[in-house]
């Protein structure tokens, strides 16, 4: 569990994942699992991991339908295109707590449909394996509100099998092709950002600085246009800062009011973590908030000489995993 306010979200629970999935899958008539609800299976199997109360569920909030309101608290799940976020969390953040949920696919299975007969074709797996960093494209439509105090994000990886129907304007049909619906298979992994600080995990501790795009993005084990889209927005927040130009290219480094403690490079930890994104290891995503936020070891929880509070970032190491508790003392 995470907290937000005053209200505990679940954090990668994936039996709360799996109940919210079959009591989609119930719902529904068709033999696919798939169809017969407007509401698009990943969106309706969210809104129940995160809040199974279905009373809380499309409520009217300042002449909008919030996905999920509870205690004061927003949560908004958007599978893309952010720009509809836009007018509600104008109206939204000044006044609620609001996290923003963008569904990911981890692995990704093909399957086509003949819009005609209904027969699907066999699974292909899509070459891409989803990352956090795939968020990027979308959270630049919403620049205007990242860094907002009320402003939190979940990215949940799914694994999934993907529809989509033979309708396209090429010879065989898949290019400009529609998307039918999304099954959810499994929650990979869930990368919280629950404030703006919290961007800083994306930013692989064995970087070198100052690094450009082109070395953020071999680091970091992703394509060379999600980077580009990363580190402007990184910057914008300022998670980094630019440290002047090599050649054409801008370089970049972690900006000084992220260095709140130890400044010096921190080393690897020669300790075996689940490793299932590549963002080089799980350990990464709380390094620098260990490191360069000067937090020390005190029994299970951490802390800072300056009294930075690092929340939600109390961990057990377990079976070679990390798994994450929420700190609510200090030492």
């Amino acid at each position: 569990m995470y907290q937000i306010g005053t209200k505990d979200v679940k954090c990668l629970d994936k039996s709360a994942f799996e109940q919210a999935k079959l009591k989609v899958l119930l719902k529904q008539n068709d033999p696919h699992g798939f169809g017969t609800l407007k509401e698009k299976t990943v969106h309706a199997v969210m809104k129940l991991y995160y809040e199974p109360n279905e009373d809380c569920h499309e409520v009217p909030v300042e002449g909008y339908i919030a996905d999920i309101y509870a205690d004061g608290h927003i949560i908004e799940i958007q599978n893309g295109n952010f720009n509809r976020l836009r007018p509600k969390l104008a109206a939204f953040l000044p006044l609620y707590r609001v996290m923003v949920v963008l569904p990911i696919p981890h692995s990704k299975w093909l399957i086509w449909m003949d819009e005609a007969s209904g027969e699907l074709s066999k699974k292909h797996k899509s070459p891409v394996t989803g990352n956090v960093y795939h968020a990027f494209p979308e959270l630049y439509r919403i620049k205007q509100f990242l860094g907002h105090p009320n402003l939190s994000f979940a990215f949940p990886l799914i694994d999934m099998d993907e529809y989509r129907l033979l309708n396209g304007w090429s010879k065989d049909k898949k290019r400009g092709s529609s998307r039918y619906d999304r099954m959810p298979l499994a929650l990979f992994d869930e990368i919280l950002i629950e404030q703006t600080q919290d961007f800083l995990q994306l930013v692989p501790y064995t970087l070198e600085e100052p690094f450009t795009v082109k070395e953020f993005a071999q680091i970091a084990g992703i394509h060379r246009d999600l980077a580009s889209s990363a580190l402007p927005l990184l910057t914008h927040m300022q998670i980094l800062s630019r440290a002047g130009k090599r050649g054409r290219e801008y370089l970049y480094e972690v900006a000084p009011q992220c260095r709140m403690g130890n400044r010096h490079r921190p080393t690897a930890i020669g300790m075996r973590f689940h490793n299932g994104f590549n963002i080089n290891n799980t350990w990464n995503r709380y390094h620098y908030l260990l490191y360069y936020g000067g937090v020390s070891l005190c029994g299970e929880t951490f802390r800072t000489a300056e009294g930075f509070v690092c929340r939600n970032i109390v961990y057990l190491v377990e079976h070679g995993r990390l798994l994450l508790r929420t700190a609510k003392h200090l030492c």
